[in-house]
């Protein structure tokens, strides 16, 4: 079993428990024991290498050095992916299947409904887990949402649906990562920081290092209007995006998953999260709920 499907602690939709079942028999790396490949392999290279007599099945797959990977060789039909397509001849990489399948748009897309039902289940997993842990199972009501258990530096009240909030993001992140780790390496980003300036349009990356340098030197008002959204699927260049995702945990989950706007005074005043992030990264951005799923309507 893999690390994703045993860390996986709700019932699993039919489809999400096939591919989790196709992971598991890949291990959680992907890659051969006692690979031929070196590191001044490239993927395709690499891929021959571990096909000999079958290298065609490795045409068109580009990729970063070094990587290995665990072939599908069975007398049993090949296993499906949730779309019921077969894996291709039963013998290609997941990895590198995948990672092919994220460099254009129209193959992006017959991967995309895999890639949102693990966002859904995920974010299903944490809602259940963080309400498990805090409330005994039970569903938070408003007044629970509502209670203040602190205050930011600047006077804001932080009240309990901010901090479960920030817990079951944590939980869906985490989720996520160990999942899509598996399924398309190299080709997501997590809570990747971006730089966006709306007089040129032009869009650039802030490493987790340069945050981290900024926050030590007390200098957090030069991060004011980057944005960091949840989820980017995208090219293998962050900044290719082919989707963005963000998780919304309402408290009480009835409540609408509105994108934040950005308060008077702030660059983007008068804007939204999810309007910004569109602008930025040139795709119109969904939400993820426990309760709908993958949202895609703006509703900026």
């Amino acid at each position: 079993m893999s690390s994703y499907s045993k860390g996986l602690k709700r019932p699993m939709s039919w489809a999400l428990f096939q591919l989790l079942s196709l992971l598991a028999g890949l291990g959680s790396s992907g890659c051969v024991e006692g690979s031929n490949c070196t590191p001044a392999d490239t993927t395709h290279s690499c891929c021959v290498k571990n096909h000999p007599h079958d290298p065609e099945a490795c045409d068109g797959i580009e990729g970063g050095q070094g990587q290995s990977f665990r072939t599908v060789q069975s007398t049993k039909p090949p296993p499906s992916l949730p779309n019921n397509k077969p894996a291709m001849g039963g013998r290609v990489p997941l990895t590198a299947a995948a990672a092919l399948a994220l460099t254009d748009s129209e193959a992006f897309q017959s991967l995309q409904a895999e890639l949102e039902k693990i966002l859904e289940e995920c974010t299903k997993q944490a809602e259940d887990d963080v309400n498990q842990k805090r409330l005994g199972g039970r569903k938070p009501g408003k007044a629970d949402c509502e209670q203040v258990v602190g205050k930011k530096s600047n006077g804001t009240p932080v009240t309990q649906a901010m901090r479960w909030g920030l817990e079951k993001h944590k939980e869906a992140r985490e989720c996520v990562d160990l999942a899509l780790r598996q399924l398309i390496p190299g080709h997501f980003s997590l809570e990747q920081r971006y730089r966006f300036d709306p007089a040129t349009g032009q869009t650039g990356l802030v490493s987790k290092e340069a945050r981290e340098g900024l926050v030590r030197q007390g200098r957090e008002k030069e991060l004011e209007g980057t944005l960091e959204p949840d989820v980017v699927i995208h090219t293998g260049d962050p900044l290719k995006a082919w989707a963005v995702y963000d998780f919304k945990f309402p408290c009480p989950e009835t409540n609408p998953p509105f994108w934040r706007k950005y308060p008077q005074g702030h660059p983007y005043q008068g804007r939204t999260q999810g309007e910004m992030y569109q602008r930025a990264l040139g795709q119109s951005p969904s939400r993820v709920t426990p309760l709908d799923g993958v949202i895609r309507e703006p509703i900026w």
